[in-house]
């Protein structure tokens, strides 16, 4: 039996002991406010950066562009010092207007480009050269301008210049011994003759244009060793465009290579390198041309005639086209032997067409 004194004691002890026991569980409930309050603060710290990052690409996206802007606008103000299109004349006494225009001149004969040149040059003067030394004559192809235009003109080389975005890249009406070599050209038409007698084209290389060359009304013109490439037309020789020689032309997917109508006559095609085109020769209403040592080659028509009469196709190299020779619709009094014929669905085919001469030709059929 505990005495008053010693049940006090235990009272005490007891209390004080709850006391403890009530001391540490709100220590450890505070430990666990704490780390609940901690655990909380870092994940908050952790989702910031990451709905900062889901911002970020924003603004970055923003300053990229802003910066492309102000780059493009850099270039374009380099590319073209010039702030508008110009016309530039050479003219009847050698001299250039306007005389700010970045073209030398020596002697009032010869002119050399001294930087690129956003407009179109008109020529005046005849027995002069223009050296575009590999600038470039930028134009305005939604204009219907013209890069360099020369009317009743003679004795004119142009020569390196790349000229680009016109209409017409180099047009020359009524002209004689005019000169055309190692240019670039790329525009809707590029070169175009019309009423023209004894001109040269030589070395030019012209691509993506719908229409590379074209003559109408033209004459005794040399188109020599020129690459034409994914052009709609190559060349076109119309209206009478008789007497040419188109010799060692290197012609690749167009539509039409070449094409003669409306009377263009007495023309020669040697040594020209035709494929992956369309149609590779084609002559309409077109008399006493002759196509001779011509390599044809991966295109759906290789040579077409219609209403053409007393044309030589001869010694030509015609392979891997669907259809080789076509003479259609009256074509008459054609020669056609000494060609090499192999892999395509026709070789030879007449419709509508008499006396006409084959002969001796070597034909290799596969299909």
């Amino acid at each position: 039996m505990q005495s008053k004194g010693q049940r006090n004691y235990n009272s005490g002890w007891n209390k004080m002991s709850e006391n403890k026991k009530g001391l540490k569980e709100r220590q450890r409930e505070r430990q666990m406010k704490k780390q609940r309050s901690e655990e909380a603060q870092q994940k908050r710290r952790e989702a910031k950066p990451k709905k900062d990052s889901r911002q970020l690409p924003k603004k970055k996206i923003f300053l990229a562009i802003s910066l492309i802007v102000i780059i493009l606008g850099a270039i374009f103000v380099w590319q073209f010092g010039i702030k508008h299109f110009m016309t530039i004349y050479i003219s009847a006494d050698g001299t250039i207007d306007p005389s700010t225009a970045t073209i030398s001149n020596l002697d009032n004969s010869h002119y050399t480009f001294t930087a690129d040149i956003f407009g179109s040059i008109i020529i005046e003067r005849d027995n002069i050269v223009i050296d575009g030394a590999n600038h470039i004559l930028h134009g305005e192809i939604d204009t219907n301008s013209t890069g360099i235009e020369l009317t009743e003109r003679s004795n004119v080389t142009i020569t390196n210049l790349k000229i680009k975005d016109f209409k017409y890249g180099i047009f020359i009406k009524s002209g004689s011994n005019i000169v055309l070599s190692q240019n670039d050209l790329t525009n809707e038409y590029s070169i175009g003759f019309d009423s023209c007698l004894n001109n040269t084209v030589i070395e030019n290389n012209i691509t993506n244009s719908y229409g590379a060359i074209l003559l109408a009304q033209s004459s005794n013109n040399n188109i020599i060793k020129n690459n034409l490439d994914n052009n709609t037309y190559g060349l076109n020789l119309d209206y009478s465009s008789s007497a040419n020689t188109i010799s060692g032309n290197t012609i690749t997917n167009s539509e039409d290579a070449i094409f003669l109508a409306k009377s263009s006559n007495n023309n020669s095609f040697s040594e020209n390198i035709l494929e992956k085109n369309i149609e590779g020769i084609i002559l309409d209403q077109s008399s006493g041309n002759t196509i001779v040592g011509n390599t044809i080659t991966n295109c759906e028509g290789a040579i077409g005639l219609i209403s053409s009469s007393n044309n030589q196709i001869t010694e030509n190299s015609i392979i891997d086209n669907q259809y080789n020779i076509i003479l259609n619709f009256y074509s008459g009094s054609n020669s056609i032997f000494g060609n090499n014929i192999r892999n395509g669905d026709v070789a030879i085919s007449l419709t509508f067409s008499s006396d006409n001469i084959l002969q001796r030709f070597r034909k290799y059929y596969r299909n």
